[in-house]
């Protein structure tokens, strides 16, 4: 899967990843944001479940497949209430509108997530010029176990291990959201011959 050296030089592009995205957010919301890097884990595909916590809490998730120069899963999720805040600023803020249907609230959440994955995907390409499109984020509320489990069974399917980024974005107007990043094999190697 990956060595130390190449834990350690992902650490380093995640974190660039990251801040790049967290810029991009606080430029929609218009204000101060927070993406730190949690951990870098390499992780059967099942031990995965254990590592994130909160499970049986309910979240706002919004999840894409990435396809390209590498394949995975981009995985961004809110706990309910803090989604829905989180929601009603971005509609205010763009819509001049309080009133919020179940339509609005998905179309809104989704591109809220479309902003962000595109921003890490982004970041990626400028440092390392590998290509990635990402599917339209699908948006599911559900336990962090569910949500989590369907990934993990599919992974385990398919590989031994996973490689897990784990972040957690803050701020004024965005709380207690987690975002993984979830890349299938090679790309350990892919960015390593990028460095």
């Amino acid at each position: 899967m990956a060595e130390p050296s190449q834990l350690e030089m992902l650490r380093h592009f995640a974190e660039e990843a990251f801040k790049k995205a967290a810029q991009s957010i606080r430029t929609l919301l218009g204000s101060n944001v927070k993406l730190e890097l949690v951990s870098l884990e390499i992780l059967p595909p099942l031990q995965s479940l254990e590592t994130i916590g909160g499970q049986d809490l309910t979240v706002a998730a919004a999840y894409s497949a990435i396809k390209g120069d590498w394949n995975g899963v981009m995985l961004f999720m809110m706990p309910l209430e803090y989604a829905g805040e989180t929601i009603s600023v971005l509609v205010e803020s763009f819509l001049e509108q309080s009133e919020i249907d179940e339509e609005l609230a998905v179309e809104t959440y989704r591109e809220f997530a479309n902003i962000v994955f595109g921003s890490i995907a982004t970041a990626l390409y400028n440092k390392t010029r590998t290509k990635i499109m990402f599917s339209p984020p699908k948006v599911v509320i559900d336990s962090i176990m569910a949500i989590l489990e369907s990934i993990a069974i599919t992974y385990s399917m398919q590989f031994d291990e996973l490689l897990l980024f784990r972040a957690k974005i803050g701020g004024e107007k965005v709380r207690n959201a987690t975002l993984l990043i979830i890349p299938g094999q090679g790309f350990a190697d892919l960015f390593y011959g990028a460095a």
